[in-house]
């Protein structure tokens, strides 16, 4: 399927608030949550909801991704698809390594615990900071943190990355149809779902994009279908959000209803009623560099100016705000080489063409790409 230029803009747009939201959410969390807990919930939730529209998003840029690969090569290239993802995702990743483990090394420097852990972690920053064991960069670099029994304490927004990366593999094996990899791909997924049941859980909102750019038909059935849908996840996501406020729940049940009511309502609102919708279409842009490079940021910051920070709500305000524009800076230029597909292929792939800096290039701005 071709994507019309109103729908382009539409997904563009909604990546990049969706990165900005987590962006202020998480600004919000450790800045600022300490001295208004009683909307530290609320801004979870918002969090929350804009990590599962990336994954409806995600599935459904792979469902496009899959159709166009097979309407260009006759039949699905699995090599192909294989190169596209590692492009899109592993550069960025390696980037924010790497960056960490400046940021790391320059703590003990300017922290004012004089180390890369903070002082004394409060509710708020408690299981964070800025060291990086081992075994915590094995895991992010392998795309396993979460899966193993092992987090990334130095940079938490990774945690849903492996989910999207597994989820490219399993369905990229089960879309060449062949009976041995498609076997492999369920062996995957089975696999992954026993070492994370969240895995299993998670892959019914990314599956629900995915199909979505499958079933395009604008007939009445799918119409009522999807309106009924929307209508139902959306009162279910609504109930699920109650009970968590009421602490009495937590917010697996939220994620998962809100994930499918957002999959029902992309495919009313863009692909039966074409509602327009261009709002920071730009921002798109950086989204996945800032999504998986602004918290460590955040932390350096908190560091540096742990006590105001913890003890002066305009003053933490104002380092907060001067974090987000630091990680929104340094997204903007990295995502400009490390999002940038002519010069990844010519970083890890063979025979690539000549190199340029060409921000407005079609590799560059093409959502199937991302």
């Amino acid at each position: 399927m071709k994507l019309s230029q109103n729908q382009s803009d539409a997904l563009e747009s909604l990546r990049g608030l969706s990165a900005i939201a987590v962006l202020i959410c998480h600004f919000f969390q450790v800045f600022l949550a300490r001295f208004y807990p009683e909307y530290f919930y609320t801004d979870l939730i918002i969090a929350q909801s804009s990590v599962m529209i990336f994954f409806v998003m995600s599935g459904f840029l792979i469902g496009v991704s899959v159709q166009s690969n097979i309407s260009r090569n006759g039949s699905f290239d699995l090599t192909s698809y294989a190169k596209s993802r590692f492009l899109r995702i592993y550069p960025p990743l390696l980037f924010a390594v790497i960056l960490c483990f400046i940021l790391s090394n320059l703590a003990p420097f300017f922290f004012e615990s004089g180390s890369a852990s903070f002082m004394i972690p409060d509710a708020f920053t408690r299981g964070k900071s800025l060291e990086m064991p081992a075994k915590e960069v094995l895991a992010a670099l392998t795309l396993m943190n979460g899966f193993l029994p092992v987090g990334v304490q130095f940079n938490s927004p990774l945690w849903s990355l492996p989910y999207e990366v597994w989820y490219y593999v399993v369905f990229g094996l089960l879309a060449t149809l062949r009976p041995g990899l498609v076997v492999l791909g369920l062996l995957f997924f089975c696999v992954i779902s026993m070492a994370n049941d969240r895995f299993m859980a998670y892959s019914v909102i990314w599956g629900a994009g995915f199909a979505m750019s499958f079933i395009m038909s604008k007939n009445a059935y799918a119409k009522f279908f999807c309106s009924v849908g929307l209508a139902y996840f959306a009162y279910l996501s609504y109930l699920n959000a109650g009970t968590f406020l009421s602490g009495t729940t937590d917010l697996e049940m939220y994620k998962i209803t809100f994930g499918l009511a957002f999959a029902f309502l992309i495919y009313l609102a863009l692909f039966v009623y074409d509602l327009p919708f261009n709002v920071l279409k730009k921002s798109s842009k950086i989204s996945y560099t800032l999504y998986i490079t602004h918290f460590p940021v955040m932390l350096f910051f908190i560091g540096t100016f742990e006590f105001k920070v913890k003890h002066d709500a305009t003053a933490s305000a104002v380092v907060g705000v001067c974090a987000m524009a630091a990680a929104l800076i340094i997204s903007h230029y990295a995502s400009r080489v490390f999002e940038n597909k002519k010069i990844m292929t010519a970083m890890f792939m063979k025979k690539a063409p000549p190199v340029t800096l060409d921000v407005k290039s079609p590799e560059h701005t093409s959502l199937i790409q991302k």
